[in-house]
């Protein structure tokens, strides 16, 4: 009969989960499936050159009980000389404050950590211990909450950084070989409370499908997400090809479609690529539920501002021809610009260049200007010179008018998305605003006829002119 690391090893190889040299964070919680994944990594290890470390996030629920958990796996850890990281987290206080239950939120707030300590410590992959039973209670979880192709394909072999070698072995192979070598392994408690749904699939729909309907359940379960599985990436590959041609912007916090050619897509595809969006904007949670998906598909028929929340604070809005996925934006500061010449603004992306031209340097039609460029009468358009976005009370005297108004009703009239509207740069002179970016100069600081000096500012990397 096949040993498990036999088993492992095959599957290893089938999925390309492991390259020479690669450095393997194992997450270990310290029961069945994860100590055995150590104990079987460290017999690979050679094989494979790898560097091993191993992570364990402590959720702060069953103490003492998690405490002892935490101190066994840094036991476990230091037996084999591996580097140990830990860490805390009050997971019912989280999972209070943002609305989630206690199982999200502890799988969130785990792959936070693991992504963390990879970035950190230059691991390439995370070593998870999901097995075959999980992929088959996970099929069954997913199909009756109702969930869609990718939901039912359940628990990919890896995606990302994340690796899964005990993906095609069962529960029962893994005991018979901690008990076969007499490894230790913790019993988490809480796995035998049925008013968890998932230990209730496990415990009780489970066993009942397998006497009343199918003794192979759970291998009839893992082939049919195995099927789905390959069907799922070879329609990614598709859904990616189609997002590149419809993005305007694709972003890690935004991506704008065009509008019209998305809803010419057949439902099907239009779907894939709701979802494929908000993946990519929050690729730890889970999958979109149908609900949400048809929400997000009637903004096309929608006004102009219609807009969807979706979970993890990603926001799905109707533009005026462009439907727009986006995160919160979190930059609230002031940048300091030193003009004329060339100013980075760090960690986001954009540049600012100021160059000082003569009147004859204008162009010909000022009305032609690209969005991102702007020219100022030197004379009144002053230092200091600042870029923020908008705050309450904002007003601003927009070329060509002759009176002020409010910034808010200039974004209403301009048709700029209201999801977009926290991102809109504003070019200070002094306290005054002389250009919302990309839209219109303020009147004040026109280029006049008797102008001597004239500053031309041009702004690179910003991303909502729509």
């Amino acid at each position: 009969m096949e040993s498990l690391i036999e088993k492992i090893s095959f599957t290893v190889e089938k999925r390309e989960l492991l390259s020479s040299g690669d450095k393997v964070l194992l997450a270990l919680s310290g029961g069945t499936d994860s100590v055995a994944l150590l104990h079987l990594l460290v017999e690979l290890r050679d094989d494979y050159k790898l560097e091993l470390g191993v992570a364990h996030l402590h959720h702060m629920l069953r103490c003492p009980e998690c405490d002892e958990d935490m101190e066994f796996a840094g036991d476990l850890s230091e037996s084999y000389g591996l580097r140990f990281f830990s860490k805390s987290v009050d997971v019912a206080s989280v999972a209070k404050s943002e609305g989630l239950s206690e199982e999200v939120c502890g799988r969130v707030e785990r792959y936070r950590f693991f992504e963390e300590i990879c970035k950190q410590e230059g691991f390439t992959k995370v070593a998870l211990g999901h097995t075959a039973d999980d992929r088959a209670e996970t099929f069954l979880l997913n199909l009756l909450r109702g969930s869609a192709t990718s939901g039912l394909a359940s628990i990919p072999h890896k995606r990302d950084i994340f690796i899964r070698p005990l993906l095609d072995s069962y529960r029962e192979e893994i005991l018979n070989y901690l008990e076969a070598h007499q490894f230790p392994y913790r019993v988490d408690s809480s796995n035998y409370d049925v008013r968890i749904r998932r230990n209730k699939v496990r415990w009780e729909l489970m066993p009942y499908l397998r006497e009343n309907y199918n003794p192979n359940l759970k291998k009839v379960l893992n082939r049919t997400a195995e099927v789905l599985e390959a069907d799922v990436a070879a329609l990614g590959e598709i859904v990616e090809g189609e997002i590149r041609k419809l993005a305007g912007h694709l972003g890690d916090s935004k991506i704008v479609l065009d509008l019209a050619s998305f809803v010419g897509y057949n439902l099907s595809l239009k779907r894939a690529i709701i979802r494929t969006c908000f993946s990519k904007l929050s690729p730890r949670s889970f999958p979109l539920s149908y609900q949400s998906v048809m929400r997000v598909l009637s903004l096309g028929g929608s006004r102009t501002g219609a807009r969807v929340e979706l979970p993890s604070g990603v926001v799905a809005e109707r533009g005026k021809d462009k439907l727009i996925f986006s995160l919160p934006r979190t930059d609230n500061s002031i940048h300091k610009l030193d003009l004329p010449g060339e100013c980075e603004l760090e960690g986001l992306g954009i540049d600012v260049r100021g160059e000082v031209i003569n009147l004859r340097d204008l162009p010909a039609d000022l009305k032609a200007t690209p969005p991102w460029t702007a020219f100022f009468d030197l004379e009144r358009f002053s230092p200091p010179y600042r870029l923020r976005t908008r705050k309450p009370g904002d007003r601003f005297k927009p070329l060509g008018m002759e009176t002020e108004k409010k910034l808010s009703d200039f974004f209403i009239d301009s048709a700029v998305p209201k999801i977009l509207r926290e991102e809109v740069l504003l070019l200070l002179s002094g306290e005054k605003i002389a250009w919302v970016v990309g839209f219109r100069p303020h009147h004040d600081f026109r280029v006049r006829e008797d102008s001597e000096k004239i500053m031309k500012v041009e702004v690179s990397g910003a991303s909502y002119y729509l």
